[in-house]
């Protein structure tokens, strides 16, 4: 075979799934769609009633057998325009922030800076502290604190018995108490002077928790095994304590299958949350379970992000009234599959989207894990499924693969006829006498084919360059790269070299919007910035702004919003150093031109300049 035939199959399962990566699928506005073995939510109380309350809201929730099917705009919305602003019915400072931050108000409690170092080290986090200003307003309740202190001590060692996350015990418990009414709901006031804030500025309740639909048994085997001990420790341990009496009003506490449920939500329906001042970065976590009614589309029409300690949904692109109002709760810039993975372990969600109806050929998640195509250039090639495809595209190949043999027999012929000496026409025969024999391919090879041409070219290849050998390349390149990262706690110049040819699209092999492509710019952005190389963090900033922008069809990110800021210090820096007029001025230019977009994106995502 030559060089371009298909390696022999036992050399061929390396990196056979990695080429089976996933793309972004063209993006049509964004539709309704089923949510097959989906969680099927009901009508949260408060979410009804602020519909109810507030005929102007500019949404609505269709229900179907009792059941949220989608939630509707009842006027146009523009991009950046705000949609919901909800609040959380509980928050708690997270494990390592607790000494540091209040319980009540999330600010930063006072210590002396001797002491800040250590403040959020070897402390339990879950016994409260509260800054002087909850204290002095009456709002700890350090009766109550007494009586459950023996309980809160207890819970770190029950979590770290089961490899847990103190937080989870600890939400469980509140959850549990502000069920039966002896821990009270925080009412979170904050001036604002916008109406349209406070008009679409709602807060739910353990009432609208307890809504939701148990998906204990859709959680992995693995995760009920070791969490599931630990809240019948819990739950054991609350039984004893409303059978004390000690606490008025906790009499009876929640069935252990309450509390089973309420741990396997509690990652569906948490965000990180910071101070109202912002000041102190996410620093604790809040419960949102007003954003679940809210259907997911892997090419929304909204966005939602927490700021503070309240929850905002606002439009990224135009909503026409009518339309859905969609959100995605996985970064939209992945593969496909690796999408539905991630939604169906982290929301139980089976994706029926539009962009993930669409067939792959035609999508835009081609790109982000198809290999450049080298006979036409124009598109990428993808992996084929074992079954009638494959052997189509085998035999196709073989059919190939034959030609080709037909036209080097045939300049083999005449060179025969010109060859002088028997030693050379032997050697000739030979060659011709190999090249007539069958065309085989060996069994379980799978074959990639192009999305425009249709060529077809086996997963790999005796040179090690078919598209199943390049995706095997990039993923030792980002292996490589971040194992040096973690042996020399920082990316060394080998390391940066490799991230610099994924960088460079392996010679042109994977296209600009592969996700191994995409997944090496970050890290290269940041190791740059700190050996201070501006046009490298220019450069990379902009690579990077530009692709995901293309890719996602200009719906803004966080991303893109990082990449801005990062293209514009660069920039200015280059400008302030600048050895002529020319090239301040260019540079200049550039960081006017990355500032305005910048402005658009921040007015679009956070609803402000």
């Amino acid at each position: 075979m030559s060089a371009t035939e298909v390696q022999q199959h036992q050399n061929a399962s390396e990196g056979e799934s990695a080429g089976k990566q996933q793309h972004v699928a063209p993006q049509k506005p964004a539709v309704a769609q089923p949510k097959r073995n989906s969680p099927r939510y009901q009508p949260l109380p408060t979410i009804m009633k602020k519909i109810s309350d507030t005929p102007d809201l500019g949404w609505k929730l269709e229900v179907a057998q009792k059941h949220v099917k989608n939630v509707v705009a009842t006027k146009d919305y523009e991009a950046g325009e705000l949609v919901s602003v909800e609040r959380p019915f509980l928050c708690v400072p997270m494990a390592k922030y607790a000494g540091l931050f209040c319980h009540k108000c999330l600010h930063r409690l006072k210590w002396d800076k001797a002491s800040t170092k250590d403040a959020g080290t070897g402390l339990n986090p879950c016994l409260p502290r509260y800054c002087d200003g909850c204290k002095e307003k009456g709002r700890v309740d350090q009766e109550l604190d007494a009586k459950l202190a023996a309980l809160r001590i207890k819970l770190p060692d029950i979590a770290k018995e089961h490899s847990l996350d103190p937080t989870m015990l600890h939400i469980v418990t509140l959850l549990d108490l502000q069920r039966a009414g002896v821990v009270k709901r925080e009412e979170i006031f904050i001036d604002s002077k916008d109406s349209d804030v406070q008009k679409k500025t709602f807060q739910c309740s353990v009432e609208d928790f307890d809504h939701l639909t148990n998906v204990w048994d859709r959680k992995p085997e693995s995760w009920r095994k070791m969490v599931g001990p630990a809240v019948r420790a819990l739950h054991k341990e609350l039984t004893a304590l409303a059978s004390s009496g000690a606490i008025p009003g906790y009499t009876k506490a929640s069935s252990l299958v309450r509390m089973q449920a309420d741990a396997a939500q509690i990652s569906m329906h948490v965000q990180t949350i910071s101070a109202p001042d912002l000041q102190s970065g996410d620093t604790a976590v809040g419960m949102f379970p007003g954003l679940s009614q809210f259907q997911h589309a892997c090419a929304p029409n909204a966005f939602f992000l927490a700021r503070g300690n309240e929850l905002f949904v606002r439009a990224i692109i135009p909503i026409r009234k009518g339309e859905e109002i969609l959100v995605s709760y996985v970064n939209i810039a992945e593969t496909r599959a690796n999408r539905q993975v991630l939604l169906e372990s982290e929301r139980h969600i089976a994706c029926h989207c539009a962009r993930c109806e669409h067939p792959k050929e035609q999508s835009v998640d081609r790109l982000i894990e198809g290999v450049v195509c080298l006979d036409c250039r124009a598109d990428v090639l993808l992996p084929l499924d074992i079954g009638p495809q494959n052997d189509a595209a085998t035999e196709l190949y073989k059919q190939r693969l034959q030609e080709d043999r037909k036209y080097h027999v045939k300049m083999l012929t005449k060179k025969l006829r010109h060859a002088k000496g028997e030693e050379a026409k032997k050697k000739i025969e030979e060659d011709i006498k190999e090249l007539e024999g069958d065309v085989t391919v060996p069994e379980g090879v799978i074959f990639w084919r192009c999305c425009s041409c249709e060529s077809v070219e086996p997963s790999h290849t005796v040179n090690t360059d078919g598209p199943g050998d390049i995706i095997n390349k990039a993923n030792r390149l980002l292996q490589g790269a971040g194992l040096l990262s973690l042996k020399q706690k920082n990316y060394s110049e080998s390391g940066e070299n490799m991230l610099e040819t994924l960088a460079g699209t392996l010679d042109g092999r994977l296209p600009p919007y592969h996700i191994k492509v995409m997944e090496s710019l970050p890290p290269l952005i940041n190791f740059n910035m700190k050996k201070g190389d501006a046009i490298k963090v220019l450069n990379y900033a902009i690579q990077l702004w530009d692709t995901e922008r293309q890719l996602v069809e200009d719906r803004p990110t966080m991303q893109q919003l990082q990449c801005l800021e990062a293209i514009i210090d660069a920039a200015e820096h280059k400008a302030s150093n600048a050895s002529s007029d020319v090239i301040k001025k260019q540079f200049a230019k550039r960081v006017k031109q990355a500032e305005e977009q910048l402005k658009e994106t921040k007015r679009i995502l956070l609803g402000k300049a």
